[in-house]
Parts: C-alpha cells; structure tokens; sequence
C-alpha cells in the first residue's frame, strides 16, 4: 500500500508574515513557529470581528449594510451591544432596533421596536462574503421578520490565521494538531497569489480551497501540487462551547508519496523511565511517559524515489518533527523525528533499486 511523509512546513520558513484574526498574550502566534503540539496558538475568548466579517445586510425600506466596530469581543452581550447601533446607523440613526445575547441559550436575537418587519439578507446581500451571520449562529439564508433569533447557539466567531510566505512556493496537504477544534467544528485551507485580508472569510475568495477532515488529534487534507504566496486557515467551530480555539502545529507543506512501495514496520515502545539507586540500594523510579518507535524497511525504491529521500533526510535532519502517514490514507498519521540517518542498501536488480531503512520516534512534545 505504501506510505506518505509531510515534511518542511512552510509555515515554519524564517520571514514569513502571520496574522491570526486574535491571540492570547501568554500564548501568541510564534508558538506556529516552533513545531511542538503542544506549544499552542490561542486566539481570544469570543468573537473576533474585523474586516472579513463585520457586515450585516438587511432590507427596510430599502437594502442597507450594517458594518459592527473592529474589535475582539469576550462576550455575545458585548456584541450585541454594538450591533444595535450599527443597524440604526446604516438605517439614518433612528433608535430603533434591540440587539441581545441570551448566556442561557446563547442565541442572538435582533429586534426592530414598532412591531415592523425588517429582512436580513444572509443570502442575497451584496457583502456576503464579509457577512456575519455565521458567527452569530444565523443560517445563510433572507428571512423577514420583526424579531430575528438565530437558529444556532453561538459561543465564539470563526477564526483565522493569515500567512504571507514572501513568495509562491509549492505544497501537497495542509494539516492541524494541537489544536482543539470540536467534532462539529469544520478547518479549511484558503489559497491565494494575493492577500486575502479584508476580502471576507467565504472559500470564494480564494483561487484554491481545501477542508482538513479527521479526529480530534488531527485534521489533514491531500490534494494536487499548489503553488501560492499567502494561506489562509479558517476555523469554523461557533457551536464549541469552550468560547475559543487554538492551535499547536499548522502545516502546510509538500509531500513525498511512497504509495505503491513495499514497506515492513516493526512497532516498538522505548522506556523513558529510569531507575536511581540509593547508596543502601533502595531504588527510586524517575517516571517518564514511553515514546512509539517505528523501524521501517521499504523495498524496491528506484532511483528517483531515493533522490527525493535524500531530499528530505537533508531537510528535516536528525530530530526534526514532520508528518508520517503510515497507510497513506490519513488515517495513521503520526507526527514523528528521526533518530538516526536513512540507510540505503542497493539491490542487484535491473534497473537498480534500493532497500532503505529509517528509524522514526514520536514527538512527545
């Protein structure tokens, strides 16, 4: 069946610009530039409103956009709170609308005073693609009412994380982990040859798009060679009662396909724990968690394949972290570092193959 390995994160590259749509002081976004899972990036409690998704389009006597302040906002009373004027500002300033957040349903509700009909354009807007109806729990759809509920519970905003990587370069799968992104919770990878700050959040704006499926550990996607300047992730996990999202590793990188290849894993656990003895003898156990060590041999590997090997064993080196997919079907993914140098063994076949041996360690950290 073969194997795949995702190796030399672009987002690691020195000089690369990152912009996430917020980010906690105590755990900011150099934590996406240091490849640990467990050295996290978390955006702020809430809702992060800006220029991507700010914009309410609504009809009353006529179409008008509402567009709500920049700004972080921990809470969904905080929120509401400055929607309500940015309704009545797009309408001429009447005092006539009521925004509220309910913390025991966590549902919004908008109200125009005077018993009079109002329609929001979540379908038909000129600005749907800075819309926010999804950040506020609101189905992307026109509805006409006095009084607007959303249809969803709402606990934060989507959340992005903008890279400029200075110049196009070439990838093959885009993965996440670390991170805390719920069952219901959906991560898609946005690219572009322009910045996409400031365009809106919907997948349209971007020339190429892919979803990262998977568990809770981790979400991967594959697709076909990309080439681009700026990436952009987007988180969609409103309904995650936990308020916000972070993430530990976000790597979008090519792919060295070994589908098709014979390779023999033997699975093995090393000990971290250790014995101290005192000077009577008594011992004293040092305990450490165990580490997944995997000894592989792949077989028949031509002379391009080990080209592209060598390739990669120049660029993650000894204790490098990267991606291995074990049956190359995103299901037994593991992210890993190499112990100790490939070997490779020629074979007397015609043409010429090679036997490689490699030895790989989880990453505990």
């Amino acid at each position: 069946m073969g194997c795949r390995i995702i190796y030399d994160n672009l987002i690691l590259r020195a000089g690369n610009v990152i912009v996430p749509s917020s980010e906690v002081t105590s755990l900011p976004r150099a934590a996406l530039l240091r490849p640990l899972l467990s050295d996290v990036l978390r955006f702020k409690l809430g809702w992060d409103i800006n220029g991507d998704n700010a914009d309410i389009d609504f009809d009353r006597g006529g179409p008008h956009t509402a567009v709500v302040a920049t700004a972080n906002y921990p809470t969904g009373a905080s929120l509401a709170a400055v929607i309500e004027p940015a309704l009545e500002a797009a309408e001429g300033g009447a005092p006539d609308y009521v925004g509220s957040y309910s913390g025991t349903t966590h549902f919004y509700t908008l109200l125009r005073n005077g018993g009079i009909a109002w329609t929001v354009n979540f379908a038909t807007g000129p600005n749907l693609a800075k819309s926010m109806a999804l950040d506020l729990g609101f189905p992307e759809t026109d509805n006409t009412a006095i009084t607007q509920v959303s249809s969803a519970v709402a606990y934060q905003s989507r959340r992005t994380v903008n890279v400029d990587l200075g110049a196009a370069a070439t990838f093959g799968a885009a993965i996440i982990g670390g991170h805390n992104v719920s069952a219901a919770g959906t991560v898609r990878l946005d690219a572009k040859a322009s910045d996409m700050l400031g365009q809106g959040m919907r997948s349209s704006v971007a020339t190429f798009s892919a979803t990262l499926a998977g568990s809770s550990g981790l979400r991967l996607a594959y697709f076909s060679n990309q080439s681009f300047r700026y990436l952009r992730l987007v988180i969609t996990d409103v309904q995650n009662p936990a308020g916000y999202n972070e993430l530990g590793v976000f790597s979008v990188a090519p792919v060295l396909d070994l589908i098709g290849f014979d390779v023999n894993v033997v699975d093995e656990r090393e000990e971290l724990s250790d014995v101290a003895f005192a000077i009577g003898g008594a011992q004293h156990q040092i305990s450490r968690p165990a580490r997944k060590v995997w000894h592989l041999t792949l077989h028949a590997i031509d002379d391009a394949k080990k080209v592209e090997l060598e390739t990669f064993a120049a660029s993650v080196k000894l204790g490098g972290c990267f991606f291995f997919d074990f049956d190359g079907l995103g299901t037994n993914v593991r992210y890993v570092f190499l112990d100790r140098g490939l070997s490779f063994q020629a074979q007397e076949t015609v043409p010429r193959t090679w036997t490689v041996e490699m030895m790989l360690k989880e990453s505990l950290g």
